[in-house]
C-alpha cells in the first residue's frame, strides 16, 4: 500500500508536473492537501479496478494516515 502510494506521488510529480506544483506539491510552508487527496483518489481507483479484475479485497482509505492490516500478498487484505 505504501509503495504504491509513493509511486503515485512520483507519477504525478514527473508526468503531471504543472498540476503537481499548482496543488502545492513543492510547497515548503504548508502540507499539499490537494495533491494528497488526488493521490489517494488515484490509489482507491487503482485498487478498486484490481479488485474488480480478480475479486481480491484491497485496502481502501479516505485519508493519508492509514491503518495496519493483515495481508496474504503485497496488495491483498485478509478477511
Amino acid at each position: 500500500d505504501a509503495l504504491l502510494h509513493e509511486l503515485l506521488h512520483a507519477k504525478v510529480a514527473l508526468l503531471e508536473s504543472r498540476q503537481f506544483i499548482l496543488d502545492g506539491g513543492m510547497s515548503s510552508l504548508i502540507y499539499p492537501y490537494a495533491h494528497e487527496r488526488k493521490v489517494i483518489a488515484m490509489e482507491r481507483a487503482l485498487y478498486a479496478s484490481m479488485t474488480d479484475a480478480d475479486q481480491l479485497s484491497r485496502p481502501q482509505r479516505h485519508r493519508h494516515s492509514g491503518v495496519i492490516s493483515a495481508s496474504s500478498c503485497v496488495s491483498c487484505v485478509d478477511g
